[in-house]
């Protein structure tokens, strides 16, 4: 582009000036402003011309030295709603397009004779690792652009009368389930037929495992096949995008969005688990430790102990270390699977108080520090056994509470111990039985029988009511108001001057 007669070409100093007088490079590091002026192209265009057009992908960074552009609306609109903007010295664009790694949605025209100070896309993508003040200014550009475009959106949805999903929804509500995937090896013409009959906006390539490797998207799908018109039978392994953000179905819909501007990410992965039994089961235990708080008033906790296996033992601490401090403890062992004997359960929560500190400041120390004082009642039934039966019977034995609920199982002798035979086969012989300190055998092939006795009620269960929780409730909050957990009075401190 040919130079107008009289204009001179900035000085580096001049460049710095001007950058100085507007954000970010006002509060840029002396050396990343020095990096930058270096790499910055000076270019001018005369009035009229086109610097930027709408479904390009952006490819550089500009910063207006001199002169007037505008932004202009894309599609036919009308004359007194195309220019969105009007844009002068010190401005920069596209930052936004930029940020998002995506095609640049407005026209920018010069107004008047231009002059702009031009970064490539790959300085430009190297000043925001770089500098850290233009990275925050950059991100806040691109997130300030998704709450405008966040409220077009709700205002689109206004006129149309309906109600759009708020971005503190959960990915699993907001995400697309059942995408169009293809494999690695898929010809792009397959993959772009089935987008095609399928109406599908975006491609998810898995491996053989079905684990996503890459997205291809629409505008991908224009940039890197049809304007290449790169040939159909290519796998579409060679196009597809590998670096996009994965979320899981419990992110929120802001969490996306934020990724999707600071990365520049047009699509957000969303990888579902295989298997929803461990959610469920925590699902579980969430909605009766919520029932025992509200029942309580927040007085008494909620404790689910599956198993007296390893990862029961780490459920026991980690429920337990959240809630020690309750006045009382609903223990829940029904459904216990076993595993190991479980004396360390039973250490845990029959920790006797054996002192109190005065301290100078703040509340007196109860020792040991972390151990439950209030009352405690424990609930089983028929399904627990082997590990599941000796638990209940040590709570008895300990004379830690009450059991409510159902007889367990009553399966406690041990087959541990027997070696497998040389076909692959195994025989299975009781290795071990339990006595009490009296003398007196477990009750094998009987269980544990409860204090309180209350059936399971499957039409209350289906109504959300669980009846043998509930009594457990009552009986816990009787326990509590008749002997609270209160620390004993602290004593008056003893004279110890000497007599005169």
């Amino acid at each position: 582009m040919g130079t107008p007669a009289g204009w001179a070409r900035p000085t580096a100093s001049q460049i710095v000036a001007r950058l100085r007088e507007r954000p970010p490079f006002d509060r840029m590091e002396p050396d990343d402003l020095a990096w930058l002026v270096e790499r910055l192209e000076v270019r001018r265009w005369p009035d009229g011309a086109v610097l930027l057009q709408p479904g390009r992908e952006a490819q550089a960074f500009f910063v207006i030295y001199d002169g007037q552009a505008q932004m202009e609306a894309m599609g036919e609109v009308s004359e007194e709603r195309r220019i969105l903007a009007e844009l002068g010295p010190g401005d920069c664009f596209p930052v936004e397009a930029l940020e998002e790694r995506r095609p640049v949605f407005s026209t920018i025209r010069a107004r008047s004779a231009l002059t702009c100070l031009q970064l490539s896309l790959a300085d430009f993508r190297w000043l925001r690792r770089r500098s850290d003040r233009f990275r925050e200014f950059s991100t806040h550009r691109a997130t300030a652009f998704l709450e405008e475009s966040r409220r077009i959106f709700h205002a689109h949805f206004a006129q149309r009368g309906g109600e759009p999903p708020p971005l503190s929804t959960p990915l699993s509500v907001l995400m697309r389930t059942h995408p169009l995937a293809c494999t690695r090896a898929t010809p792009l013409r397959e993959a772009l037929r089935r987008v095609d009959e399928e109406g599908a906006d975006v491609i998810v390539v898995v491996d053989e495992g079905e684990r996503p490797r890459g997205l291809l998207d629409l505008p991908a799908i224009l940039r890197r096949v049809t304007l290449p018109a790169l040939d159909l039978s290519a796998p579409i392994e060679r196009v597809m995008l590998t670096e996009f953000v994965r979320l899981p179905p419990r992110a929120f819909g802001f969490e996306a969005a934020l990724e999707m501007a600071s990365t520049g990410a047009r699509q957000v992965l969303v990888k579902t688990i295989a298997d929803e039994t461990d959610l469920r089961f925590r699902e579980w235990i969430e909605a009766r430790r919520t029932r025992v708080d509200e029942a309580s008033g927040g007085r008494i906790g909620y404790l689910y102990v599956q198993s007296t296996g390893v990862d029961a033992q780490n459920e026991l601490v980690r429920q337990f270390m959240a809630q020690w401090r309750k006045d009382g403890l609903v223990i829940d062992e029904r459904f216990n699977s076993g595993g190991q004997i479980p004396d360390r359960f039973i250490e845990l929560l029959n920790r006797p108080m054996l002192a109190y500190w005065a301290v100078r400041y703040g509340e007196d120390w109860q020792w040991p520090p972390v151990a439950h004082r209030g009352p405690k009642v424990m609930l089983i039934n028929g399904w627990s056994g082997s590990g599941g039966d000796a638990f209940p019977f040590y709570f008895r034995e300990a004379k830690l509470g009450p059991l409510v609920g159902q007889r367990t199982w009553g399966g406690l002798i041990g087959i541990s111990g027997s070696p497998s035979l040389v076909d692959g086969g195994a025989v299975t012989v009781p290795t071990f039985r339990m006595y009490d300190v009296r003398g007196q055998w477990f009750a094998e092939g009987h269980g544990v029988e409860p204090d309180i006795r209350v059936e399971e009620d499957p039409s209350q269960l289906a109504k959300g009511t669980d009846t043998q929780l509930e009594r457990a409730i009552v009986e816990v909050l009787r326990l509590a108001k008749e002997k609270p957990p209160a620390p004993p009075a602290r004593p008056a401190y003893e004279k110890r001057v000497p007599a005169k």
